[in-house]
């Protein structure tokens, strides 16, 4: 017998259709039934409410592809702003009263693009490097920032087993998400009491009820954030990591610091676990799988002042404040400036020039012929061409993308005066990646590369 959809009729009707309103015995909940005289009701609003009701996962992957689309936009503005600003800056004298209020301006562009990577973050559309962490390193660097910014009535205590814990994470997510667990337990404690930092080994098996479905078995690391707060009710605990979500006075929180927290967890193959009781406090334990110590680390350098170039540069961005803004950087870097607006005019471009363009900064994201399939026919007129490419918005399908289309590096937008002479003069050192996080706004692998035009 085909299966049949019925509409069912409530006091307070949580869905019109179902296609479940039969009970185990066969009994039909029929429209117009009283919600008190049936025995279905409890079991049906249950079972219509969960398929309805987004989970956290569903409902931060919606956030993120909203992101994923206004990223390359909004970072194209933000790129504007802070490239100009950054031009402005290095034109005035160190102790011209000016200068602060330029930095105030490029320190909130950066802190829009951080909102935009943020966002991205909670879908993991965001292109983010992993590295090998030490946990121990990094609750000692929260540990100092919290102890020196913390009302002094929070008493901070800290407790770890012995050796080291090792997992595999992007480092400013991690700090970032274990910092998040403090200021919230901070904000839980408005009179003081104790704060304290853990982190343990622990094993869940295949059975353990605390594993989701989506996690394997095996060893974990467990940093646990515990405070002695006023704790949340059940109503609270069921939306914390509702993006946006707060319980805060309107101006006083994102609502985005544990939906990151969530986010981070699950990118790296982990969960989070979540305890609260009203008058006694609340602890956050993030579990990620702990991994092997690495063989080596990899060294870190942070892009300094711009360096003089030399060699002609091809810039090609549909947008004319961009393209004008790296212009004019190239020029004052000391190289000879080529520009397109599109990848067609590139390619014409390129064609008359090829003998003499030593490097392209191509964005990814143009009308017509696109940023990878410009890159591919460059490459085609010329295969020792270096080009570098641009984007407010990456992920690993673009960057894999990218690699077969012979480009050398990557750097994400919006970027500074710094960073756009860094990212030119060692474009190989990138790897095609975006900007280290961990280091904050402008830092880059630097694995010695060769200066274009050599």
């Amino acid at each position: 017998m085909p299966e049949q959809t019925f509409t069912v009729t409530f006091a307070d009707p949580c869905i019109e259709t179902c296609p479940s309103a039969v009970s185990n015995g066969g009994q039909i909940v029929r429209a117009g039934d009283s919600v008190h005289e049936s025995p279905q009701r409890s079991e049906l609003c249950a079972h219509c409410k969960l398929q309805e009701t987004p989970s956290p996962a569903q409902r931060t992957e919606a956030l993120g592809t909203l992101a994923g689309g206004i990223a390359h936009d909004f970072n194209n503005l933000l790129g504007v702003i802070l490239g100009f600003a950054s031009i402005v800056r290095l034109r005035l004298a160190p102790s011209d009263p000016l200068i602060e209020f330029v930095k105030m301006i490029e320190q909130s562009a950066q802190r829009g693009s951080e909102l935009t990577r943020q966002l991205l973050g909670l879908a993991r559309q965001g292109k983010k490097e992993v590295l090998p962490i030490r946990v121990g390193d990094v609750l000692g660097r929260v540990v100092k920032i919290i102890t020196s910014t913390f009302d002094r009535r929070i008493q901070i205590q800290t407790r770890s087993q012995p050796g080291p814990l090792w997992v595999d994470a992007n480092p400013a997510q991690f700090e970032q998400a274990v910092l998040n667990l403090c200021m919230n337990g901070r904000d839980a404690m408005p009179e003081g009491g104790v704060l304290t930092l853990e982190s343990s080994r622990v094993v869940h098996r295949e059975n353990d009820p605390a594993l989701p479905s989506r996690c394997q078995p095996g060893s974990y690391a467990c940093i646990t954030v515990r405070d002695t707060g006023v704790g949340m009710p059940p109503q609270v605990m069921s939306r914390i990591f509702d993006p946006f979500f707060t319980t805060k006075e309107p101006g006083k929180g994102s609502g985005l610091g544990l939906s990151m927290v969530y986010g981070m967890a699950s990118s790296g193959s982990g969960f989070v676990q979540v305890s609260s009781e009203v008058g006694r406090g609340s602890a956050f334990s993030i579990h990620l799988p702990l991994k092997a110590p690495p063989v080596e680390q990899r060294s870190l350098t942070r892009s300094s002042s711009p360096e003089a170039g030399r060699g002609t540069a091809l810039v090609v961005d549909d947008e004319p404040m961009m393209l004008a803004f790296s212009k004019e950087v190239l020029t004052r870097l000391g190289y000879e400036v080529l520009t397109a607006a599109d990848g067609q005019q590139a390619c014409e471009v390129f064609q008359s020039h090829s003998g003499q363009i030593d490097i392209v900064l191509l964005d990814l994201v143009m009308p017509g012929i696109t940023g990878l399939e410009t890159c591919r026919r460059l490459r085609e007129i010329k295969p020792s061409v270096k080009v570098l490419l641009s984007s407010g918005y990456s992920s690993a399908e673009v960057e894999s993308e990218a690699r077969l289309a012979g480009a050398v590096g990557f750097i994400g937008k919006p970027y500074s005066v710094e960073e756009l002479s860094a990212a030119l003069r060692r474009p190989e050192s990138l790897s095609l990646q975006a900007p280290n996080e961990d280091l904050g706004h402008g830092g880059y692998v630097d694995a010695g590369g060769v200066p274009c035009g050599s």
